[in-house]
């Protein structure tokens, strides 16, 4: 069932050529953890992320059980805290598009969190494996104990401001970024 959903979810995205442009420079991947999930081969993922081929996004592999490291982490961490989530996506964070992303939680009622990386502590961003658990419990602090289906962060000397969705299943969260895609993209064409 998991990985009839991931396939399901792969191709709503592959399927949005607007998508492309919501691929950060580090790619995009895909989760799906496990009910209980504790460790990164418990979550499901695609091998070798999400690029952009052809002008098209493109999983570049299957997905398979260990593929992520650091999204599997973060998933597990908010999946941890709050049962019903369990996959998520990371995609491109730049000012317009928050912008974007904002109004889009606004009209859905959905909270969105802003992290400021630079509060990371030193001992965390050091740690080979600390930073996305920290970034996890960090948007759920930051959203008064919940956990938000929308957070993004500023980025920090070496990092990639990133934007997260996150939800119930892959196919609910691949669902709702093409309907941001091609929102953005209808907005700026």
């Amino acid at each position: 069932m998991m990985l009839g959903y991931m396939c399901e979810a792969i191709e709503i995205i592959e399927g949005c050529w607007e998508f492309a442009y919501l691929i950060p420079e580090v790619r995009s991947n895909l989760v799906y953890a496990k009910m209980g999930a504790k460790e990164p081969k418990d979550v499901l993922a695609i091998d070798g992320r999400i690029t952009v081929v052809n002008e098209m996004p493109h999983a570049s592999g299957r997905p398979r059980f260990g593929a992520s490291s650091h999204m599997a982490r973060l998933i597990i961490t908010l999946h941890e805290h709050d049962g019903s989530i369990r996959a998520g996506i990371n995609i491109a964070c730049f000012p317009k598009l928050i912008s974007h992303l904002e109004d889009a939680a606004g009209l859905s009622d959905v909270a969105i969190v802003k992290i400021d990386r630079s509060t990371e502590p030193s001992k965390t961003k050091k740690a080979t494996e600390g930073s996305m658990s920290w970034k996890a419990r960090e948007a759920i602090r930051l959203a008064g104990g919940k956990v938000p289906w929308i957070f993004y962060d500023t980025g920090d000397m070496g990092k990639e401001p990133i934007a997260t969705i996150v939800g119930e299943n892959s196919v609910q969260v691949a669902d709702w970024v093409r309907r941001i895609a091609q929102g953005w993209v209808g907005l700026h064409r």
